[in-house]
C-alpha cells in the first residue's frame, strides 16, 4: 500500500475522528471525579461510545485506503495476482458485472464503488457487530 500522504482525506476525517474519540475519553474521566474523590460509575456508556466511534473511523479509514490501493492497481496496466482478483470476485466484481459497465465512462469508478460496498459491510463498519467491544 503506498505511504499515507498528509493531505489525504481520509487520513484527516480519521485524524478528527481519533481525536474525537479521545476528547469522549476525557469527558469520562472528568465526570469520574466528584469532590475531589473518584466515583465508580458502572455502566460507562462514553467510553463504549468512544471506543465504537474509533473503531468505525480506523475501518473507515483502512477502506479507503484499500479502494484507493486496488483502483490504483486495477488502472495500472500490471498483471492482477490471484489473492486479488479473488477480491474482487467476493466484491462481486466478476465477469458478467464487467461486462455490464465495460461502456460506462468510467469504468475504474463503478469497480471502486463496488469494492467500497463490500468493504463497507465488513465488521469495523458495523455498529452492532463493534458494539459489543
Amino acid at each position: 500500500m503506498p505511504p499515507i500522504e498528509a493531505n489525504n482525506k481520509a487520513h484527516k476525517t480519521f485524524k478528527k475522528t481519533i481525536a474525537r474519540s479521545f476528547r469522549m475519553v476525557q469527558m469520562f474521566e472528568h465526570g469520574r471525579v466528584r469532590r475531589g474523590r473518584r466515583i465508580q460509575i458502572k455502566q460507562p456508556d462514553i467510553l463504549s461510545a468512544a471506543m465504537v466511534i474509533a473503531v468505525a473511523g480506523m475501518g473507515a479509514f483502512f477502506t479507503s485506503r484499500a479502494v484507493d490501493a486496488a483502483s490504483k492497481k486495477i488502472s495500472s496496466k500490471s498483471q492482477l495476482h490471484d489473492g486479488f482478483i479473488d477480491l474482487l470476485q467476493k466484491a462481486g466484481v466478476n465477469e458478467i458485472y464487467l461486462l455490464s459497465i465495460i461502456k460506462n465512462d468510467r469504468p475504474i469508478r463503478s469497480i471502486r464503488n463496488q469494492l467500497d460496498k463490500h468493504f463497507s459491510m465488513r465488521v469495523t463498519q458495523s455498529f452492532e457487530a463493534i458494539n459489543n467491544i
